[in-house]
C-alpha cells in the first residue's frame, strides 16, 4: 500500500459478510495517523445467494468522498474524512478517519449514569446532528440505505463532555 500502513489491530466484532473494519496506524514514523481500514469484498453471500457487490462498494467510496469533501470544505463536521479508496485484490479498500466507535456502544456505556436531565439533553443533541447530518445528504441526493444506531460513529472518546461529533 503506498499509504504505508505500520499497524493494524481488530476492531471488536466488526466482520461481517459486507466486510471487515479495522484500526490502523498508518504514514511516516515521525507523525502516524490512527484511521479506519474497511474491506469490502466484490462479492458476498446474502439472504439469496452470492451478491456481486463490486457496483455497490465503487458507489460507497464515490458517496463517502463526496461526503468528505464537505467536511474539509467546512460546511460540515458529521462526516469521516476518507483518506484513500481504491479497489485492491478483489476487494475495495476504503481508509477513512478514525471515529471512537458506534451510537450504540455510547449509549450504554455513558448513558446509564447521570440526571435524566443530562441524559435527555445529550440524545437530544445527537439526534439535531443525525438529522442535520441525514438534511445534508438529501441536499446532495444522497440516500443513507442503512441507517442504523450501529452505522452512527460517535467521533471522540465521550468522556470529553460534552459529545461534539457524531458520524453517519
Amino acid at each position: 500500500l503506498e499509504c504505508n500502513i505500520n499497524k493494524i489491530e481488530s476492531i471488536g466484532d466488526t466482520q461481517s459478510s459486507h466486510g471487515a473494519v479495522y484500526k490502523i496506524t498508518f504514514g511516516n514514523s515521525d507523525k502516524p495517523k490512527k484511521a479506519a481500514l474497511k474491506i469490502l469484498p466484490h462479492e458476498y453471500f446474502g439472504r439469496t445467494g452470492r451478491i456481486n457487490a463490486y457496483e455497490s462498494n465503487e458507489n460507497e467510496i464515490k458517496i463517502t468522498n463526496k461526503l468528505s469533501e464537505l467536511v474539509m470544505k467546512g460546511k460540515c463536521d458529521c462526516f469521516p474524512i476518507l483518506y484513500y479508496g481504491y479497489e485492491c485484490n478483489d476487494k475495495h479498500v476504503m481508509i477513512s478517519e478514525l471515529a471512537w466507535g458506534d451510537l450504540s456502544v455510547y449509549i450504554r456505556k455513558y448513558l446509564l449514569e447521570g440526571s435524566f436531565d443530562y441524559k435527555l439533553s445529550i440524545l437530544i443533541n445527537i439526534l439535531i446532528k443525525i438529522v442535520k447530518s441525514i438534511k445534508i445528504m438529501q441536499e446532495h441526493n444522497i440516500i443513507h440505505n442503512d441507517l442504523s444506531i450501529g452505522n452512527v460513529l460517535v467521533k471522540e472518546d465521550p468522556t470529553d463532555r460534552p459529545l461534539k461529533a457524531v458520524f453517519l
